[in-house]
This record gives structure tokens, sequence and C-alpha cells, in this order.
């Protein structure tokens, strides 16, 4: 139906109808890695004349998305490290802006855990901002660069995953995170300035 409403025009193929070619159905695999297999299981069926199949495309993609697994995650490790750091530094410069009301609290008989409290708190709060702005900015480059690929005709058989299906475990990975690193952070600060 699709080629003779592409040609409806063409004189050549006024009296073509659509019963007169044969079937022609399209395949989007799930796991690209299994088009081979697949493709093989579909030419031994009865009644299938030819199956066509991007092997070279898709094999490239498969590399590819290898290798941006490996790049993300050793952005991700450096990225974490860096977060450490600023909140680490950030959490440390505040300490010793306040290193006289921290004395005063020491020789009043304040508790470790009240005078690091406010810091520990700051760092959470600096951790979860953070993942806040990474996450919002993860959506909108997601969702840009599936538009970006959805308008390219040649990758038509690569299916994405819509970010809203992601949203729970990806809100959840972001929040834990941003406590891990910001909670860390902050006490690495303090155990490192303080001697409490």
């Amino acid at each position: 139906q699709n080629f003779v409403s592409d040609h409806d025009n063409d004189s050549a193929f006024s009296g073509v109808q659509a019963q007169d070619l044969r079937h022609r159905y399209v395949v989007t695999l799930e796991d690209n890695t299994k088009m081979e297999q697949t493709a093989k299981q579909l030419e031994n069926l009865p009644g299938v004349a030819k199956v066509s199949a991007a092997y070279e495309l898709a094999q490239g993609f498969t590399t590819l998305q290898s290798v941006l697994h490996i790049v993300s995650v050793a952005v991700i490790a450096v990225l974490l490290v860096v977060s450490l750091l600023i909140i680490s530094n950030t959490v440390k410069l505040a300490m010793y802006d306040r290193r006289d009301e921290i004395a005063i609290m020491k020789m009043v008989g304040a508790t470790n855990g009240f005078i690091r409290l406010p810091f520990v708190v700051e760092g959470f709060s600096l951790g979860m901002i953070g993942a806040i702005l990474a996450f919002g900015l993860e959506w909108l480059g997601y969702d840009a660069l599936v538009a970006r690929i959805n308008s390219v005709d040649a990758l038509q058989l690569f299916n994405f995953v819509p970010f809203q299906e992601l949203l729970l475990p990806m809100v959840a990975t972001f929040a834990a995170a941003g406590m891990f690193v910001g909670i860390v952070g902050s006490w690495t600060s303090i155990r490192k300035f303080m001697d409490v």
C-alpha cells in the first residue's frame, strides 16, 4: 500500500493494485545485537522471499553504544569527584568564616554533633541542588538527542525509551547521588577542619 500510494501519480504504475505486490513487513528489534540472528530466522520462514537488514549500521551503533557507555561511566566518576571537592571546599570556607562561633560553642560545651549538623545540612542542600540541576539537564539533553536522531530517516530502525518511563528510577538515582555527594563532601571537610 505504501508503494502504491507513493507512486499514485506515476503512469507506469497506474494499473498496479496493492494486492498485486508482495507483502512487506518492517520488524523493529529491542536488541540490535540480535539483528543477524533474527534475519536468518525470518529468511527460513515459508513465504519469505527476501530479508533486508542494515547489519553494518546496526553494528556501528552497537559499538558506539558500548563506547558511549564507557565514556559516560568515566565522566560520571570524574563529575562525582569534582562535586565532592566543590562541596567539601564550600563547606570548609563556611566553617572558616564561622570559626570564632565554632570556638565559642566548643568552649561552652556544645557537642560535636551539634556543631557539625548545620554544615552537614548545608552539604546535603548543595548536593540536592546539584542533583536537581543535573536531572533537568539530563532530561532536556535526552529529549533533544532523541528528537534529532528520529529526524534522520536512516536511523528509524532504532527505538528509544521515552524519558517519562525512566522518570522514577532516574529521580531516585539522582537524589541518592546528591545526598551521598553532599553528606560525604561536607563530612570530609568537617573532619579535616575541626579537631572534634
